[in-house]
């Protein structure tokens, strides 16, 4: 589980001079591992080191995350036409990417260029290929994400799977969402409700919370979120559903901290 430490896994060869400790959880390793440009993390206190490998493959142990389709971790990536093959590595440099989908005049995938390298037989995950089953490809060699028609429509590579790692939220907090599922921006509305809970939840700690959004003429959010302290409500009116659930969030969060300062001061 990435909630576990770090300190049971060892990195075989050269490690970082950054120095963690050995309570810091996988998770955390991975966010520090982004910010920093970092594969490995060296174990304070101990001949452990954590790498980049290590973290991935407990994807496959927790899941919430192991039952991610691939659609929502690929990241996207220009089509390279065989035609143009020569201009590949220009390609490569101008998007700061390690891997791109080699196609034909067709859009249809004939290979793909990994490392300075091309190779014709890439390999192939669908866009609901649960990240579950898509980890230890991952760990091989970088996956191309293919359409029903096995058209690119992406990429997969360690960095992506460790960002998803560093998502992790270490707790559980049930969300009720009504009207939302079937909205074109359900993906980023539960982007933008599961960030205001984590940060609710560090000033007081959050029991459940529910999402309803409706279309009135106009878009309506109605959001509650339930602490130890109280239930913060919150409703808004706007003319994209986003946007209405965006505000809403921003006067529950503005709330708490309010309500957190308030407290603050009468124990003074």
């Amino acid at each position: 589980m990435l909630s576990g430490i770090v300190i049971d896994f060892s990195k075989k060869g050269s490690v970082s001079k950054k120095i963690v400790s050995p309570k810091l959880k996988l998770y955390e390793a991975a966010k520090i591992m982004i910010e920093s440009s970092l594969d490995s993390l060296k174990v304070d206190g101990v001949d452990k080191s954590i790498d980049i490998n290590s973290i991935i493959f407990q994807l496959k142990n927790t899941p919430e995350l192991a039952k991610r389709e691939a659609k929502t971790v690929m990241g996207v990536t220009p089509l390279v036409f065989e035609k143009n093959i020569s201009n590949i590595q220009n390609v490569a440099s101008s998007t700061n990417l390690a891997v791109l989908p080699i196609v034909n005049e067709q859009k249809k995938l004939i290979g793909t260029w990994f490392n300075g390298r091309m190779t014709k037989k890439p390999l192939i995950v669908k866009t609901g290929t649960r990240v579950k089953l898509i980890v230890e490809k991952v760990l091989e060699t970088p996956v191309i994400v293919v359409d029903k028609h096995r058209n690119p429509v992406g990429t997969i590579d360690k960095r992506d799977l460790l960002e998803l790692a560093a998502s992790y939220q270490e707790y559980t907090v049930p969300i009720f969402y009504s009207g939302v599922e079937d909205l074109s921006e359900v993906v980023r509305i539960k982007e933008l409700v599961d960030d205001t809970i984590t940060k609710v939840n560090k000033l007081i700690k959050v029991v459940y919370s529910s999402v309803h959004v409706s279309k009135r003429g106009v878009w309506v959010s109605h959001i509650k979120i339930s602490t130890t302290f109280g239930t913060f409500i919150s409703s808004c009116e706007s003319t994209s559903p986003l946007s209405s659930v965006k505000e809403s969030l921003l006067k529950i969060l503005n709330e708490v901290k309010h309500n957190k300062d308030k407290r603050t001061r009468l124990r003074q």
